[in-house]
């Protein structure tokens, strides 16, 4: 049984500007649906450590089905078994002008998280409810989830 879970981005956390770049001077072309090996690795080594699931709150939900997120976070190295969901697109909230996707994880979390323990957000943008700040891993965009502090603050919260 998960415990804790990973809301996950992808471009900007996994698919890097970094990693792009490198991409492009080694072959030439670059592809997003190649990701960073360096924060994959870290995303795998979390799950791994603290029975994390991973529910995937990235824009790439809009596009494929979550079979096909697997497939591609499996080719990335990151074992399809820790994927446990995606969020809903269209969560419910009062004020739809101030929508972000902290109502789309609050939602989640309020119809899912009967045995969560703890959660992270990893992203590299930072509209979150308030009430969500202290479990957000905010990166940067160039690096993304391959950094050392990043993987650090994840662990600090999840030890919480």
């Amino acid at each position: 049984m998960v415990k804790s879970i990973i809301f996950l981005d992808i471009d900007g956390v996994l698919n890097t500007i970094h990693h792009l770049k490198r991409q492009k001077i080694k072959s030439g072309k670059a592809t997003n649906k190649i990701w960073d090996p360096t924060a994959c690795k870290h995303i795998s080594m979390l799950c791994e450590h603290y029975d994390a699931g991973i529910v995937i709150t990235s824009s790439w939900r809009h596009e494929y089905n979550i079979e096909q997120l697997k497939d591609f976070f499996a080719s990335n190295k990151i074992p399809s078994k820790f994927i446990k969901d995606v969020t809903s697109s269209y969560a419910p909230q009062q004020d739809r002008n101030n929508y972000c996707r902290g109502h789309e994880i609050q939602h989640w979390l309020q119809n899912n998280s009967t045995d969560i323990t703890s959660y992270i957000i990893i992203d590299d943008e930072a509209q979150f409810l308030e009430t969500q700040q202290d479990h957000l891993v905010r990166v940067n965009k160039e690096k993304g989830f391959a950094t050392k502090e990043a993987v650090t603050r994840a662990s600090n919260i999840l030890e919480r």
